[in-house]
């Protein structure tokens, strides 16, 4: 019900994006399973992991492949914390974006509320409810 809701207040363009179906996407075993394998071995290594995911009007979709990638990182041995960290505090800290990348008063506030405890199943980051940008809730 409430994913209907939300689903009826987005623009055609975006429904049509959502109504892909993103496990459709060719995904080759070989590549995902040394993919995997490369992540673990850096990750048991102490290597920062960042998430993050080249997207293109094709494939993977905005957002969906982040999702997707968050789900990867777990598969590979990452606590969800770990993975929200990989999406979030880790690149923020890496790239200089002191201004982000962790909750605090004076940051950017760029937020997203979900259904959900992502810290518990990390797919409930798929679950998205509101919007803050720069503290400002964005309209659907």
């Amino acid at each position: 019900m409430r994913d209907e809701r939300i689903r009826s207040r987005l623009p055609e363009h975006a429904r049509a994006a959502g109504d892909r179906d993103t496990d459709a996407l060719p995904v080759y075993s070989e590549g995902v399973a040394g993919a995997l394998h490369a992540a673990r071995a850096l990750h048991r290594a102490g290597v920062p992991l960042l998430a993050g995911t080249d997207a293109t009007p094709f494939a993977p979709l905005h957002g969906a492949g982040m999702h997707r990638e968050m789900v990867l990182l777990t598969e590979a041995g990452l606590t969800p914390e770990e993975t929200l960290a990989a999406a979030t505090a880790v690149p923020a800290r890496w790239f200089g974006l002191t201004d982000r990348g962790r909750i605090a008063p004076g940051l950017r506030a760029d937020l997203v509320l979900v259904e959900g405890d992502p810290t518990g199943d990390i797919t409930a980051t798929r679950a998205v409810i509101d919007v803050w940008r720069r503290g400002v809730r964005q309209s659907r």
